[in-house]
């Protein structure tokens, strides 16, 4: 692809179309039409490269965020974030009533203790 591109830049010997051009007229319109044609080609190529590069950039993004959504928490942290709080008040009460069962304990033992001191 190189090389048809530097022979359309830059090409060996630019006087030979000429003396074609007059003697045979359509190997040199067969000729200009194959140089349009490797012009359109080179610029579909690089258009395909361009295109590619696109591609592998996008490609590589997407990666980037499938990873990031992995990591993300699923569904299964919701369902134990719910239990979670639907235990927390029966837990909440239980500790309630832990304390007053203790605070009441304390004082009847402070009451037992005033008793025995008296």
């Amino acid at each position: 692809m190189r090389a048809l591109s530097e022979e359309l830049e830059n090409p060996h010997n630019r006087h030979r179309w000429r003396k074609l051009e007059g003697s045979d007229a359509t190997t040199y319109e067969m000729l200009t039409k194959i140089q349009a044609l490797q012009r359109r080609l080179i610029a579909k190529t690089e258009e395909a490269v361009e295109r590619d590069l696109l591609i592998a950039e996008k490609d590589k993004l997407y990666v980037e965020c499938k990873n990031i959504l992995a990591r993300q928490p699923g569904p299964e942290v919701a369902e134990q974030l719910s239990a979670y709080q639907q235990a927390r008040p029966r837990a909440a009460g239980h500790a309630h009533g832990l304390a007053s069962s203790d605070s009441s304990r304390a004082a009847r033992a402070r009451r037992c203790a005033t008793r025995r001191g008296r």
